[in-house]
């Protein structure tokens, strides 16, 4: 994690999935280092099947449709219109 923690304060992002393979303790400390980001980015919290009954206390929670629900999650916040082809509006 530490590694990848320069990334998060030095490049600007949109959307941020916390996968289930990070603890909760890695997925705080994510949305720590982008807090001050303006605008802040949007993040989701992705359970696996063996995970989705587990809360989490980070990002908006998916908790069906695996990576079709991500899809249009993502989709949905940047403004993209899947079924067009093209952004639904601009940022």
């Amino acid at each position: 994690m530490h590694n990848h923690s320069q990334i998060l304060v030095v490049s600007r992002f949109d959307v941020i999935v916390l996968c289930d393979t990070l603890s909760e303790s890695e997925c705080l400390q994510i949305a720590d280092l982008v807090r001050d980001q303006i605008p802040q980015p949007t993040l989701f919290s992705l359970r696996g099947p063996g995970n989705r009954n587990t809360g989490s206390t980070v990002g908006r929670k998916l908790v069906a449709g695996g990576p079709l629900q991500l899809l249009r999650e993502c989709a949905e916040v940047l403004g993209y219109d899947l079924r067009g082809k093209h952004r639904m509006f601009s940022n």
